[in-house]
């Protein structure tokens, strides 16, 4: 059976050309795609060759992000049932849904939390349906229980290998004091070699003392966020990709995206960095800038081809993807349901003597068959969506919370009009509960002998 995974994006204002989560986003999909994965996307961002589910008001154009994030989020837990799995990319907020579905919810945390988005993942760490995945050993939080650690991977095709060092020191990351960016400017002047700062201007003030006189379009030199392929180029043309000691990157994905190009980094030994820098073979961690001035002369040593087979061995688009393909079968075994049906599924909540509960769902279009039982009775609740009930002779559209009883040897049929999944809850009873007990005399699935299903 084809797995079907939704991938729950993260959500996002930011429409500019380069944006990691999209990046991301698409590598995932692809990758999934192309391991025979049906992958649904909930995003801000429309990808190609992919189901995207949106629920856009149908009334207006909603330009509120806040309500649009709602609106998506909800869209696809609403739907939950048709997945075999959930992949939460987006943050902590979709977690409040969890506890409403019965779908499993794989949920990357990126390591970067509050003390108050803590207590949210605290309060669903212990559901049966969540798990938890670290993107680096260092993000893992002591009160929390994760599934896997799972490293980010880049598309190599998007980073050129180049042999030969650049010229320049590049700097990328938010201007501003805290990522010390003047003390770097003076670090590559003693160097003697430039220095590329891009980024968002993050400290206006900062910027125009501290920085802009320092500028002078050739040794050091500043341009704004760039898009994708320039940035791609900005790394691969550099000597060295250097880290201040208060930019902390909580996954890596600046230092994987350097060494795919064969670009060494420059970097403070914290956050992500000791499991992503392999000290003389992809670049150096130091402890200050001292030592980072001793440092610089021996990036020329680093072999750039070495760093692009490390990138290629360890930190590969593809790598993740089958990592999480790996953990996605594991999680859907574990809440495997029985097997669906051509209109849905179904769920044995109770088999006992006497009776049986099940909770069925049912796909939007889909109706089951037409059909009658000898020895049993059968009483429908439904639980959320709308049905259309053929009892005999009769017609009974029944709402969520409504419910209809159906005698023995009744003719039967219940079929899902709406547009999002029905759900509701069959009680049997009788002396004999056997799916063979089952006599169809009409379906849409050709199915009109004695089946061992329903």
């Amino acid at each position: 059976m084809q797995l079907r995974v939704a991938l729950l994006a993260p959500i996002i204002e930011d429409k500019s050309d380069y944006n990691p989560w999209v990046n991301l986003t698409s590598l995932l999909v692809e990758g999934l795609q192309n391991h025979g994965v049906e992958v649904t996307l909930v995003s801000s961002h429309k990808l190609p060759s992919c189901n995207l589910l949106t629920n856009d008001s149908k009334d207006h154009v909603v330009n509120n992000f806040r309500v649009s994030e709602c609106l998506q989020v909800s869209a696809l837990f609403e739907r939950a049932d048709e997945f075999d799995v959930i992949h939460n990319l987006h943050d902590f907020f979709p977690l409040i849904y969890s506890r409403l579905v019965h779908r499993p919810v794989i949920t990357t945390l990126w390591g970067d939390m509050t003390p108050d988005s803590l207590a949210v993942y605290k309060k669903y760490n212990e559901n049966d349906n969540i798990y938890y995945v670290a993107v680096n050993e260092t993000a893992r939080h002591p009160q929390l229980h994760y599934a896997a650690t799972i490293h980010q991977g880049v598309g190599l095709n998007q980073y050129p290998f180049r042999d030969v060092p650049g010229k320049y020191w590049l700097f990328y990351g938010a201007v501003s004091p805290d990522n010390q960016v003047r003390e770097l400017i003076e670090i590559a002047r003693q160097s003697g070699m430039a220095i590329k700062i891009s980024g968002q201007i993050q400290d206006e003030e900062y910027f125009h003392k501290e920085i802009q006189p320092r500028l002078d379009e050739k040794t050091v030199t500043y341009s704004a966020v760039p898009g994708w392929e320039k940035l791609s180029g900005l790394i691969q043309e550099a000597y060295a990709l250097i880290f201040p000691p208060n930019f902390i990157e909580s996954f890596g994905l600046l230092a994987i995206q350097a060494m795919a190009g064969g670009t060494p980094v420059i970097a403070f030994s914290q956050g992500a960095m000791p499991e992503f820098v392999q000290y003389g073979k992809t670049g150096f961690l130091i402890s200050g800038w001292d030592e980072a001035a001793s440092i610089l002369p021996q990036v020329k040593d680093i072999n750039r081809r070495q760093c692009r087979i490390i990138a290629e061995e360890f930190f590969s688009g593809e790598r993740m993807v089958k990592e999480y393909l790996q953990l996605y079968r594991k999680v859907a075994a574990k809440h495997k349901r029985e097997d669906y049906r051509p209109w849905g599924h179904y769920e044995v909540l109770a088999d006992e003597p006497g009776y049986k509960v099940k909770r069925i769902t049912v796909l939007p279009g889909k109706r089951l068959s037409l059909q009658y039982h000898h020895r049993r009775t059968e009483h429908w609740v439904i639980a959320s969506g709308e049905a259309l009930v053929t009892l005999d002779d009769l017609q009974v559209y029944l709402k969520t919370g409504e419910a209809i009883d159906i005698p023995r040897e009744a003719k039967h049929r219940i079929e899902n009009p709406g547009e999002c999944p029905l759900l509701f809850i069959e009680l049997q009873r009788g002396d004999y509960l056997g799916e063979d007990d089952i006599i169809r005399i009409d379906d849409d699935f050709g199915r009109l002998t004695l089946m061992v299903d329903k």
